[in-house]
């Protein structure tokens, strides 16, 4: 049960992480180093989003990109 609890509070924390933009770039930005590409990276926490949101935050890695050079650039 303890386990259990313990998933749970971590769905919870990612769907809190996932539903912002902020939290969508960060998110993609830990698990870089755990994978291959940056678009495999890209298409695992879309995914992700996908499995807990029902619908893809971003339509492709380009728009994701465009979305994070946007951002970067407003951040300065």
């Amino acid at each position: 049960m303890n386990s259990q609890l313990q998933e749970l509070h971590q769905e919870i924390k990612l769907l809190k992480t996932l539903g912002t933009r902020q939290g969508f770039f960060q998110h993609y930005f830990e698990m870089l180093p755990r994978q291959r590409t940056q678009i495999e990276c890209f298409n695992n926490v879309n995914d992700k989003h996908f499995e807990l949101f029902g619908e893809y935050r971003y339509e492709s890695y380009d728009s994701f990109r465009n979305q994070v050079a946007h951002y970067h650039k407003n951040k300065k």
